[in-house]
């Protein structure tokens, strides 16, 4: 449900009152390398992007965007902390691991490499569910865990259209033969 949230609220939409981000450039940066850039220049094709600037622009979660979140969730993790102590280290060790997760994935998906997971049926469901959320900004918020899509209502499913891309990409395996002797 974090990554929904960050995902959707910071990411696609500048929800924090105007002089947070008058005070803090970084925040309307994040808005602007995201929701303007990654979605609105590059990326028109899912898994490719000519232009060498916008090629690795807004692909990975940098560490300083982490820390930010860190900060701004200082006050729930204080709480976290102060009534079960190991569950707000649990959570802030997550926080790292999906930014890593993140990474790794969001990567595979828009600069294929053929990584060793690429063939994964669980990759490749990922990546369908993130394809939609190209072909639809306000939906399929989550990359790593989009179990909060369903449960929000955000999951948006592909039309024929997509089915058909999503095959070229290699996404979804046709193996059933057409014809049957």
């Amino acid at each position: 449900f974090g990554e929904h949230a960050v995902h959707q609220k910071m990411m696609h939409k500048k929800v924090l009152p105007s002089w947070v981000y008058q005070k803090w450039d970084y925040m309307g940066e994040v808005y602007d390398a995201h929701a303007v850039r990654h979605h609105g220049v590059w990326y028109r094709d899912f898994d490719y992007e000519s232009n060498p600037v916008g090629r690795t622009e807004n692909i990975e979660l940098r560490l300083e965007e982490t820390l930010w979140l860190l900060v701004l969730m200082s006050p729930i993790i204080a709480l976290l902390f102060a009534a079960l102590p190991v569950a707000a280290v649990v959570f802030v060790a997550m926080m790292f691991i999906h930014s890593r997760l993140w990474n790794i994935l969001h990567t595979e998906m828009h600069m294929p490499e053929n990584k060793f997971f690429a063939k994964w049926a669980i990759f490749r469901w990922l990546a369908c569910h993130h394809y939609m959320h190209h072909r639809a900004t306000n939906k399929n918020f989550n990359i790593v865990f989009p179990l909060a899509d369903y449960l929000m209502g955000t999951k948006k499913e592909p039309g024929i259209k997509d089915l058909r891309e999503l095959m070229r990409l290699g996404y979804i395996l046709v193996s059933t033969p057409c014809i049957r002797r």
